[in-house]
């Protein structure tokens, strides 16, 4: 009778393949929580400035070595450079797990906030020059010299909005008579009767330099809007036979 071979798998061998599975799929947590990481923290430009708690940052930054070529980074084209925790990589413990996931919601977090403060300071900064009729090589080379959500970006948001801020003060009487010009056009084209434009005579008929404040401004610029839609409004409707 011939010899037999038995293809029974033995307990330890499942055991080794279980957690070569486990460690694998581990590693691939890792490698793609750290690739998420590397991108908010080169976004917002935290190597030059910390955010928050970032013991890790430099771990997270180079814990990961290439295994193929590839510019679409992921778990595939990567992976950790230790599979136990050191001086350059966190490894791929629960710890390392937890705290990658913790920077994130971190990071994700001042990302956001960030962006809320840069769309608010855009509009205004937008409204300025548009206002201000700032040239448009001007405006090219302050959109040139910003990039990412990084602090140094906001920064230079509000050293222009405080530039532009000052500009329009001393400007504010010549704003004024230009609104008030706008206003004038909008009465004409509105067929406004003297009882409209009486309604707006506590401001419009401001003449004294030190009452053409910005607040004044502020109260021409939003009837002039009312008369916009209004005229808007009446481009709408159509005409009645």
């Amino acid at each position: 009778m011939g010899n037999t071979v038995s293809n029974t798998t033995t307990p330890s061998a499942v055991r080794e393949a279980e957690e070569f599975e486990d460690v694998t799929e581990r590693t691939k947590d890792v490698v793609r929580l750290k690739l998420d990481c590397q991108k908010l923290i080169v976004e917002l430009g935290v190597v030059e400035e910390p955010v928050g708690n970032s013991e890790d940052d430099y771990k997270i930054m180079n814990g990961l070595k290439p295994v193929m070529e590839n510019e679409q980074q992921s778990s595939e084209t990567h992976t950790v450079v230790s599979l136990v925790e050191t001086s350059t990589c966190m490894g791929i413990s629960n710890s390392a797990l937890q705290r990658l996931t913790h920077r994130i919601q971190e990071l994700s977090g001042e990302k956001n906030r960030r962006r809320a403060i840069v769309c608010k300071m855009g509009d205004s900064i937008q409204s300025l020059w548009a206002m201000l009729r700032i040239p448009l090589k001007e405006q090219e080379a302050f959109r040139e010299s910003i990039s990412k959500l990084s602090a140094e970006t906001i920064r230079k948001g509000e050293r222009e909005l405080a530039r532009l801020q000052e500009l329009k003060a001393g400007m504010i009487g010549k704003l004024i008579r230009e609104q008030r010009k706008k206003i004038e056009d909008l009465w004409e084209k509105t067929n406004a009767s003297d009882a409209e434009k009486a309604l707006f005579d506590q401001y419009y008929h401001v003449y004294d330099d030190e009452k053409l404040t910005e607040e004044l401004l502020d109260h021409h610029q939003e009837y002039a809007a009312h008369l916009s839609e209004k005229l808007e409004k009446m481009k709408r409707k159509p005409l009645e036979p």
